[in-house]
């Protein structure tokens, strides 16, 4: 039997169902995106040996947190314009790139769970191709890396204590 058929059996999250945030004034500010990837890390696997030199294990490294992209919508009504302002005033390589919060959300709108990424820093910027025979919205992308990233589940209506929260080592 499927989820789908039995509602109570499961209550899958839905990838189109998002907000992102970011810290722009010490004020969480929601900015229109089409697409933002969540956290991933890889870590490194060695396999070790015993001291008997005959048993041998696999043994993990450090992991590193992995630079995600983010597609804003540009939208002239919102603080976007700031963000690229800073791009091109040069604050933003004095500084750290806003600390990011991606709500997931459910059908309601009720928040299911967040990721914090913390000291963010820019890798790249594209900008969207202008183009009279398209229809498309403008975009912008952006591939950002992170040191920390934290989730917090939303249980019952509140956010429960933090469940995960690492520091990559050699994110940078």
């Amino acid at each position: 039997m499927s989820f789908w058929s039995n509602p109570t059996l499961a209550v899958p999250k839905r990838s189109h169902r998002f907000l992102l945030l970011l810290d722009l004034d010490g004020k969480d500010k929601r900015f229109l995106v089409q697409s933002v990837d969540k956290p991933s890390f890889t870590t490194h696997v060695d396999e070790a040996t015993g001291r008997d030199g005959k048993v041998s294990y696999w043994a993990t490294g450090h992991f590193k947190w992995e630079p995600i992209t983010v597609t804003f919508i540009v939208d002239a009504e919102q603080d976007f314009d700031k963000v690229i302002s800073n791009l091109k005033s040069g604050e933003l390589r004095a500084k750290k790139f806003p600390a990011m919060t991606i709500q997931e959300l459910d059908g309601s709108g009720n928040k299911l769970g967040k990721w914090k990424l913390d000291d963010c820093v820019l890798e790249n910027i594209k900008y969207s191709t202008l183009d009279y025979t398209t229809e498309d919205l403008q975009t912008v992308t952006m591939t950002i890396k992170y040191s920390t990233a934290d989730y917090s589940p939303d249980i019952g209506g509140q956010a429960a204590s933090r469940v995960h929260r690492s520091r990559a080592l050699n994110n940078r």
